[in-house]
């Protein structure tokens, strides 16, 4: 068998590094979805057992149950629906293809995947993003990349808010995420420690991500690769009208290329 060429091992230990951000952001968000899935099922649970008991005082006070029983059911359902979707969310290495992308949709899907992280922190995300804004990129990959960056950001947010801008440029977008961060957060990279020959079975390689961690650089190295595989480039500039305030900028071709 020939020895893996220097980029394959590259693209190995991204695809290992991608995986197990990802898996660290499935983890918590089911844990977070276990606990809100709590409070409409007690509730559910509640309302039936007073209707079964008989203990309402009139039929319109059962209808009334009834009705915030349904509520609490489709507030579970919806929950339910949000964990699905993010068990879906694959980062993949294969080939990328192009779909015409409207931006405003995918920031949108990726606000209801971060919702319940940023609404346990109090934290408030604006998107400002045109409808008719689009690109013509792969629309997983896209998405993924957004998640990163809101995730990244949230992580190291100083303050209560962030905003997400989006803008057409003469080569094609720019997608800008405003908000009070961590002094140079992105530039604390240390890179986890990967023994690759004690890798000999699965179980050996899942022990191994379980006990990998980031830093905020690292996630950031991370997601300048993502960016650069949609041949973007992403950067950090200051806000002239509040030093406190700093952007991340992705600038996106208005077409993918090969």
């Amino acid at each position: 068998m020939d020895e893996p060429t220097a980029s394959e091992l590259e693209e190995t230990r991204l695809g290992l590094y991608l995986a197990t951000e990802l898996a660290a952001y499935k983890g918590g968000f089911l844990a977070r979805t276990a606990h809100e899935l709590r409070s409409p099922m007690s509730r559910l649970l509640s309302l039936h057992q007073l209707i079964l008991n008989d203990l309402c005082t009139s039929p319109q006070e059962e209808r009334e149950f009834i009705q915030e029983a349904y509520n609490a059911a489709k507030k579970f359902l919806g929950l339910l629906d949000e964990a699905i979707a993010i068990s879906k969310i694959n980062y993949g290495t294969g080939r990328l293809s192009k779909q015409t992308i409207y931006l405003s949709n995918v920031c949108d899907c990726v606000y209801q995947r971060l919702r319940l992280l940023l609404e346990n922190r109090s934290y408030q995300l604006t998107i400002m993003v045109d409808d008719g804004l689009f690109i013509v990129s792969d629309p997983n990959r896209l998405e993924q990349t957004l998640l990163l960056l809101i995730e990244t950001a949230i992580t190291q947010l100083v303050g209560l808010n962030l905003t997400l801008f989006g803008q057409q440029t003469e080569n094609g977008v720019m997608l800008k995420l405003q908000g009070e961060f961590q002094p140079d957060f992105w530039q604390e990279i240390e890179e986890p420690s990967i023994q690759m020959a004690a890798l000999e079975t699965l179980e050996d390689a899942y022990s191994l991500s379980r006990q990998m961690t980031f830093s905020p650089g690292m996630k950031f190295w991370l997601l300048q690769t993502l960016v650069e595989s949609l041949k973007g480039r992403l950067r950090v500039q200051s806000v002239s009208e509040n030093p406190a305030l700093s952007c991340l900028c992705i600038q996106l071709p208005l077409t993918l290329e090969p």
